[in-house]
């Protein structure tokens, strides 16, 4: 009955610590599909509105293809986001102090990925009311 009881104890105390960890895989956003009319120009708007209302800062914006940095005290990610009028993707390009190792990193950046996906489409559907 002793070692039944240990090994629950050790279970719990196994998965309490799992729960804890900040490390999640990479989330990119592949080939999100824009369901708007939508031209090239008005996707990279959308994308550089999105990104900057968000603090992401545009460092390379050329050839249908935008570089946006995001600092937060001392973590940085940053992502490349290839666009068209028909789809966009939001791909992790490096970071700093975000724990990055095997294709995992800190949660944190796959909410910031996550909002930024998310503004974007917002701000896509904004652009298809105003046609």
């Amino acid at each position: 009955m002793k070692h039944i009881i240990l090994a629950i104890l050790f279970f719990i105390m196994v998965s309490g610590l799992s729960a804890c960890t900040t490390s999640q895989p990479i989330q990119n956003v592949e080939k999100q599909v824009i369901t708007s009319t939508a031209s090239d120009e008005e996707v990279r708007q959308a994308i550089t509105d999105a990104a900057t209302s968000l603090g992401w800062v545009i460092v390379a914006d050329h050839g249908n293809e935008i570089t946006a940095v995001i600092d937060v005290r001392t973590h940085q990610a940053t992502v490349s986001i290839p666009y068209s009028s028909s789809n966009y993707s939001i791909i992790y390009k490096n970071s700093i102090d975000l724990n990055h190792s095997g294709g995992k990193i800190h949660r944190n950046y796959n909410r910031w990925v996550a909002n930024l996906d998310q503004e974007i489409r917002r701000n896509l559907n904004i652009a298809k009311t105003h046609h």
